[in-house]
């Protein structure tokens, strides 16, 4: 949320407090942050599986394509190969 945002918030509470509000109040001023906390979580739930753009989405597709692949041929992902010896991988 944007400071401009933030400041509109605290306003938009005081007011809803007193119309005449001339002084926004430490406790209106919590408020204000808790709900923009509350609504910056709630965003960033929502927007962090969309893919951001067409070459995003694209990169994903095409990363599931290879993992599926990966375990339909049985090929030993990289951190088996980095644990395990050329021979317990062949004898897989």
């Amino acid at each position: 949320m944007s400071p401009a945002s933030q400041n509109r918030l605290r306003a938009l509470l005081a007011m809803l407090d007193d119309p005449h509000v001339e002084t926004i109040s430490e406790e209106v001023m919590i408020r204000a942050i808790e709900l923009g906390r509350y609504y910056l979580d709630s965003a960033l739930s929502a927007f962090k599986d969309v893919p951001a753009n067409k070459n995003e989405l694209d990169a994903r597709t095409l990363l599931d394509w290879m993992r599926n692949k990966q375990a339909e041929l049985d090929i030993p992902r990289p951190d088996d190969v980095s644990r395990r010896s050329p021979q317990q991988l062949i004898l897989r």
